[in-house]
């Protein structure tokens, strides 16, 4: 197991001007940020029975599970205020000399949660004790916010693939799992959600207060938003158990459109997840996961090229234990799991064929060709190319501990500390699928909070977080689908193996690579404190969060990239169409942000609460580390000017005009508080670091050199490996505009929640959202004779839109049933969808022209969950022990499709690598056309595009086409046996995509490669981002059993 250092921490103090970050920080202790804390309020008003205040009410509220008082009072104005409860079951009473004693039991207080909860006292003796009917309010009276909670009762018993809760993201309205983004530098974007129109790395996630966006790659060269605090720090599988496993989870909260100024970093989706602790009850459970290909489906393209199923074995296993170590005082809550996978794959690839005529190899060839997989569908003579269909088994693993211990000094002073190891590793067949990529990634998060209250209406809670997230790469070859592994020399002759990368790639065919890629590591420190006071009937709240992420990437030393244009031509000519050779440096950054703000929640009137404020972001440009040299460029808006800066130039000036004013409020127009009617608008940032991390892994830590028309064989490929320099002319280079600014969004809507009869609880919502200043990579190719290669530009070039009408209908567990439904109709509109956008050679691309649906523009969608507990049937005793315990679950999901459009692929003799454009549409021709012997029934039609005759944009729209839709239902049968006292036994079967519906991902779309480009090739949980693809959305159907051991 890997330690922590002290000297990561001594990094802090190495400049003057981090020791005054961190003075700042404890001097505005005192004016903290509520903004991180899981921890929700209870307020209200105490009145008599004549509607009058009752000043100077002692309030207690009592925590049920750990028997913790929290203290108060009512102030001049009869209002009282909790704040920094943690989630969980309450009780509260109030007294009064002179009146009654009240106790309102069974309050439920969910993450972030503000329950409004008014008493009216009856006169008489406080010795006199009144029990009212218990039960928190089911619509929050007091929160502009639209948000939505899932409990532990829901995420228990829910049908989770894979155990994480990527699932449980979708139970909200604007949130839509993202495609998998083709056709950018740099593959896929950071982040599987778009959340309310935002870009996939615009979310941020935080677990017990503190920041979870950690997250690092494994690629050598594009590290995207990873690295810099935008990405979070999911497994290698994908999923959320390196944060917190399900066991340890006691609820989350997804704030989609929140006006609280104590809200922000990121314009997009709050996720904030809360772990449990112990109680005063020792409570633990032991449980066991299981699948097998034998319960499940094949894949549709298996099927379809009569494959078996590859072999599937999961075993998800682990445990939890917690209790008092001291009764009312001091608890832990310790858990561990365990994965281990064998994940059954389907790959419908376009490898070479070789013969003895038309495709025959010449000898310094042949190698190269013969590692891929040897075709077993349709050959073309005239391109020398074949379609191979082949099943297989990749596999992961994962542990994940943690242990959390809570301490409670006094009802006014309590303590946390909570440490998670999280290593994963995935062994995957990627790309030529005879090419395997081992990817070991670890996670370990340490985080402390301390919670204090000051007199009667004053609280304070300091919480600081050490992070770490590692993850590295290396890939290989094997004999997969009859290929012969190629060996090294034949790519690097007689250049050193040793930390050096080989590959080779054609146009019309997939890429494998051998050796390492990368080992990356992030490092963040995140401190949050806040201040939270009651002056009358106003709730005033003051923050601070600092937090600080070192990126360290260690990509391989050197790389030959072999290119051929076509297979059918390398055959003929025996030469590659360019030869690149690299050279890296490894390279480390230091990224820090702080956002102050000052919030006041104002009890305007007894049916109207106002929340309104601003926040401050401060976040300067991302700084090279230790001996790291990073380039800033100047004159960039004129590119026969673009000129190097002075090494220790910021890589952007940093702005301090970043003030975002927020105002939110929400009307209980009725006596019951059963309607409120809620609307806020605000502005928003985002960090703007974008692929920042990047600017050094390229000039001037890398130098490249493209050598085209290279004879095999390579005698030594040592020789085209250029010497790394500081002077022009200048290889591939990534750089941002001096003048660069925040990205920022404006947001608002309005809301109508009605409480109905039987708890029931119906909302109707309008989200808006207008991106600014976006963040949009443009590529200039030899932009003036001090350049060898592309000049990769980052500006403030890109703009965004969004729209939505959200329908959710919600009944908290009430009998045996708890429903959850949501509808989104939405439309997302910009001009890029991530930060990079794919160039054309020698041309630049209007930012206007791109201007269309976003690549996760969804505009229908539907999700739902419900569980159910059958109800014993009566008679006989042994009958009803027998058929009781039962339950059912389910989740549902349906949708419109990704769109996407045509691309044409240019192999660039500039950079050495691929670059997109879109082709031209042929008047007359629909785009899609009928074919019942291919994935959906259709595929793009070949006579609708053309590849326009010079390197430019075609006239094809962006994501002009509607790709295929999703229709999914999970569901689950369970039955609870009771084993002695408080014992009981669980079985369960979950049966994800129960129906087997097939959904396709949408076609590669590359026009003139021939037909399997214009057909899905992929089902579609393969085509989605992040997670791993048994686990997600669209695949085949996958039974699991499960055995729960618990008391």
């Amino acid at each position: 197991m890997k330690r922590f250092h002290t000297g990561y921490v001594k990094e802090l103090f190495v400049r003057p001007n981090d020791v005054f970050r961190l003075l700042a920080i404890f001097l505005f202790a005192a004016i903290g940020c509520l903004a991180q804390s899981p921890n929700g309020t209870m307020s209200g008003l105490v009145l008599d029975p004549d509607g009058r205040a009752i000043v100077g009410a002692d309030i207690e509220v009592v925590n049920d599970a750990t028997g913790v008082r929290y203290p108060g009072v009512t102030n001049s104005e009869g209002i009282y205020a909790i704040p920094n409860l943690p989630p969980g079951p309450y009780r509260v009473q109030v007294a009064k000399v002179g009146f009654k004693t009240i106790i309102k039991p069974d309050i439920v207080l969910n993450t972030q949660a503000a329950l409004a909860i008014n008493f009216t006292l009856p006169v008489g003796a406080a010795s006199e004790t009144v029990t009212v009917a218990g039960g928190a309010p089911l619509v929050e009276t007091e929160s502009a916010s639209v948000s939505t909670v899932i409990d532990r009762q829901f995420v228990a018993n829910l049908p989770l693939n894979g155990r994480s809760f990527n699932t449980l993201m979708q139970l909200t309205p604007g949130v839509v799992i993202a495609q998998q983004p083709s056709g950018t530098a740099g593959g896929s974007a950071p982040g599987q959600f778009s959340i309310g129109g935002q870009r996939t790395d615009a979310n941020s996630f935080t677990v017990d207060g503190v920041s979870a966006n950690f997250g690092v790659s494994s690629n050598g060269l594009y590290s995207g938003a990873s690295g810099t605090g935008s990405a979070q720090a999911f497994s290698a599988l994908g999923g959320t158990s390196s944060l917190v496993s399900v066991e340890a989870l006691q609820e989350f909260r997804i704030e989609t459109s929140s006006f609280a100024p104590e809200f922000g970093r990121t314009p997009g989706g709050q996720v904030i997840l809360t772990t449990r602790s112990g109680t005063n009850r020792f409570h633990g459970e032991v449980y066991d996961y299981f699948r097998n290909e034998a319960m499940d489906a094949n894949d549709w393209f298996a099927n379809h090229a009569g494959r078996p199923r590859a072999a599937e074995r999961h075993n998800d296993f682990g445990g939890y234990l917690g209790g008092p170590l001291v009764r009312n005082r001091t608890f832990f809550f310790f858990s561990y799991e365990g994965a281990r996978l064998r994940l059954p794959q389907t790959g419908v690839i376009v490898v070479p064929h070789l013969d003895d005529s038309g495709c025959a190899a010449p000898a310094a060839v042949e190698p190269l060709l013969n590692a891929f997989p040897k075709p077993n569908g349709p050959v073309s003579e005239a391109t020398c190319t074949g379609e191979f269909t082949g099943s297989y088994a990749n596999s992961a693993t994962l542990d994940a501990t943690s242990l959390r211990v809570d301490h409670n000094l006094s009802s006014r002073f309590s303590l946390f500390a909570r440490y998670n190891y999280a290593p994963s590793m995935t062994n995957s067949r990627i790309y030529s699928l005879s090419m395997i990529q081992v990817t070991p990634v670890n996670t370990q998060t340490l985080t402390g909070g301390v919670n204090m209250l000051f007199g009667k209406f004053t609280a304070n809670t300091l919480r600081a977080n050490y992070s770490t997230q590692s993850s590295n790469a290396t890939q290989s070859q094997d004999t997969f689908g009859g290929a012969i592994p190629v060996d090294e020399s034949v790519i690097l002759g007689t250049l050193s193996k040793a930390n050096t990368y080989a590959s080779f790639q054609t146009l019309d065919t997939e890429f494998y690579g051998l050796g390492p890629v990368a080992n990356n590591r992030t490092r963040q420190i995140n401190l949050v404190d806040d201040l939270n006071t009651g002056v009358g009937a106003h709730q005033l709240k003051f923050g601070v969060d600092y937090r600080v992420i070192f990126l360290d990437k260690t990509p391989h030393a050197s790389a030959i990239v072999m290119s051929a244009s076509l297979v059918k031509g390398l055959l003929q000519n025996g030469k590659l169409t360019q030869l690149t050779g690299t050279t890296n440096a490894p390279s480390s950054f230091r990224t820090t942000s702080t956002s102050f703000y000052a919030q006041d929640t104002w009890k305007a009137t007894s049916k109207i609460t106002m929340t309104y404020g601003l926040r401050w972001e401060l976040a300067p440009a991302p700084a090279p580390h230790g001996a790291t040299k990073a380039a800033a460029w100047l004159n960039v808006d004129n590119p026969q000017e673009i000129a190097l800066a002075p090494f220790g130039t910021p890589l952007w000036s940093m702005t301090y005009s970043n003030v975002a004013p927020r105002i939110g409020v929400a009307w209980t127009p009725g006596a019951k508080g059963s309607l409120v009617v809620r609307g806020g608008w605000g502005i928003f940032y985002d960090l703007g670091t974008g692929r920042a991390a990047d600017v050094a892994t390229f000039f001037p830590g890398q130098a490249s050199d493209v050598t085209l028309n290279v004879a095999l064989p390579i005698a030594d490929a040592g020789g085209y490996l250029p010497t790394a320099s500081l002077s022009p002319p200048y290889p591939l280079v990534s750089a941002f505009t001096p003048n660069l600014k925040l990205p920022r969004s404006y947001q608002w809507n309005a809301a109508v929640e009605k409480l109905l009869s039987g708890r029931q609880v119906v909302t109707a919502t309008y989200v808006g959202q207008s991106g600014r200043e976006l963040l949009r990579q443009a590529a200039l190719y030899k932009p003036n004779p001090n350049f060898s290669s592309a000049f990769l530009l980052t500006g403030n070039t890109a703009w965004s839109n969004y729209n939505a009408l959200q329908l959710q209908y919600r009944r908290p567990m009430s009998g045996a049933l708890q429903l959850l439904l949501n509808y989104t109709y939405s439309h997302s509109l910009d001009n890029s969808s991530n930060d990079v956008v794919a160039g054309v050679a020698g041309t630049v691309i209007s930012a206007a022209s791109d201007y269309a649906s976003s690549d996760y523009d969804v505009r229908h969608s539907f999700s739902g969950a419900f569980t159910y507990a059958i109800p014993a049937p009566s008679g006989l005793r042994a009958f009803a022990t027998l058929a009781g315990g039962w339950s059912l679950a389910g989740v549902v999901v349906a949708r419109s499709g990704f769109p996407f459009n045509g691309r044409v692929l240019t192999l660039s003799s500039v950079t050495g690598g691929f670059a997109y454009s879109r082709p031209d549409l042929v008047n007359g021709q629909p785009l899609w056309v009928s074919n019942s012997g291919t994935a959906g029934g259709k595929e793009l039609n070949s006579n609708a595009f053309a590849v326009p005759g010079t390197l430019r944009q075609g006239t094809e729209g962006r994501n002009d086409i509607a790709g295929f839709r999703l229709a999914q239902a999970d569901l689950s049968v369970a039955r609870t046996f009771k084993v002695r006292d408080k014992a009981h036994l669980d079985f369960r079967v979950d049966s994800f995509n129960a129906l087997n519906h097939p959904n396709f991902g949408n076609p590669a779309a590359l026009i003139g490669f021939g037909p399997i480009y214009l057909q899905s090739t992929e089902m579609l949980n393969n085509a989605l981002g992040g997670l791993n693809p048994l686990f997600q959305e669209g695949g085949p159907r996958s039974l699991q059993l499960s055995l729960k051991l618990g008391f």
